[in-house]
């Protein structure tokens, strides 16, 4: 029975389903730290670009925007992307990590 919400949950054509999802990314909040270095700074500044929040089920992913309320779904990274526009940023790749997560991760599992 989970395993039906599991494969129905983030489904591009079902948008009152992506509640319901495996895994969310979003960059979160980076602290500046005593001891930094130019790798940390650099990735606080890129997650202070980033406004979006990622979620991960078996048939697709499903973004937001920070500042909206709706939320995109998607089977394919590249069309989610298009249909983002190229004025949100995703400067520390999280469709690329949640892509990854769930072609490689996901999806044979539950094969």
């Amino acid at each position: 029975m989970i395993a039906a919400f599991l494969v129905a949950g983030t489904n591009p054509s079902a948008s009152s389903l992506n509640s319901i999802f495996i895994l969310a990314l979003s960059p979160g909040s980076v602290e500046q730290t005593e001891v930094e270095s130019n790798f940390t700074s650099q990735l606080r500044e890129a997650a202070r670009g980033t406004a979006l929040n990622i979620r991960v089920g078996f048939l697709g992913l499903c973004a937001h925007q920070s500042d909206l309320e709706t939320w995109t779904c998607s089977s394919i990274r590249s069309s989610l992307m298009e249909a983002l526009g190229p004025s949100v940023p995703d400067a520390l790749n999280l469709l690329g990590m949640a892509e990854h997560f769930r072609t490689e991760v996901v999806f044979p599992g539950l094969t």
